[in-house]
């Protein structure tokens, strides 16, 4: 403002740059107090609820606790851990079930997603259709399956198959499908949740990209491919991050299916259950802490590796 308009209209000689630099300093402060004052109960809650379980867990991995008394042992529990072949054998199970969900939901959600995006008078219904099992609790899901997949001609899908003269099928009582029936089921439950992420992301791709293509003779598949799926490179980014850690993190649906043995034959243990079995059944708190740090890594490089992937192709 000039300063000879400044002195008309106030009265006052202007301030200097550096007074007004000043002023503008404590307001920005003042502001950022607030802020902060606003923050606290969540920062409160972060402290609380995250921090300092991550920080006791690490500590818990170098002790021989069992909830009561706790001594350090070093280095023990994860020498232990790294030569349990159950420890190994949950890790193969866990990436076995998570690297097939990845496969196989990703794609169809994609796809569905795509389809629904094309119909943009029914996108409402189909988006309800979808996501409604997504809102259905792990274990009420799997308590549904079980019947759905019952090992005899009782369960709807081998009465199906016993009228084509085939089965009855053990889905979840037999080593052999166990995992694939439980793929399934995670398939189905978080169709609806990546399928939106995509619907969102279709949704905000530049009409003019598609009319550009399309004025240089490329067909619809073309454009899919050439037009939306690079411009798709964020959203399956946040996807295959999300997917890969939730991967890791099954439990409820095979706690429910195979309790904590993991059974039939021990093919549903997963990571998870075999922290909950290691801490809560046996109450070795520092091998079951152990354990969930290596997990916690496992999860943090994977991420890591995505993010390396990634970063290039998103600049």
């Amino acid at each position: 403002m000039d300063p000879t308009l400044t002195r008309v209209r106030t009265g006052k000689p202007p301030e200097p740059p550096a007074a007004q630099r000043r002023r503008g300093l404590g307001l920005r402060a003042r502001s950022d107090v607030i802020g902060y004052i606003f923050l606290t109960p969540m920062l409160v809650a972060l402290a609380a609820f995250t921090l300092y379980p991550l920080v006791e867990t690490a500590r818990l991995s170098f002790t021989d606790s069992n909830g009561v008394q706790a001594s350090y042992v070093g280095l023990d529990n994860y020498t232990y851990i790294f030569s349990d072949d159950l420890f190994w054998s949950a890790l193969s199970n866990t990436v076995y079930m998570g690297a097939l969900t990845i496969v196989i939901g990703i794609p169809l959600s994609l796809v569905i997603a795509t389809l629904i995006n094309s119909l943009p008078a029914t996108q409402s219904l189909f988006k309800a259709v979808y996501f409604a099992p997504n809102i259905t609790s792990a274990i009420a899901a799997a308590i549904a399956f079980t019947y759905v997949f019952y090992p005899t001609e009782q369960g709807w899908v081998n009465a199906l198959l016993g009228q084509l003269g085939l089965g009855p099928f053990g889905f979840f009582s037999d080593p052999g499908t166990a995992r694939a029936s439980v793929v399934l089921m995670s398939v189905w439950q978080g169709l609806g949740y990546t399928t939106l992420i995509w619907l969102a992301g279709l949704q905000g791709v530049p009409r003019e990209l598609h009319e550009a293509a399309e004025v240089d003779g490329a067909g619809s598949l073309r454009r899919w491919w050439s037009v939306t799926l690079p411009m798709l490179r964020p959203i399956t980014f946040f996807i295959i991050v999300v997917e890969s850690i939730n991967a890791f993190k099954r439990f409820a649906d095979v706690y429910q299916i195979g309790g904590t043995d993991g059974q039939p034959g021990g093919v549903l243990t997963t990571i998870m259950l075999y922290i909950y079995r290691t801490g809560f059944n046996t109450f070795d708190f520092g091998k079951a802490s152990a354990a969930t740090v290596v997990l916690f890594l496992i999860i943090l490089a994977l991420t890591c590796v995505n993010f390396a992937l990634f970063r290039r192709r998103l600049s």
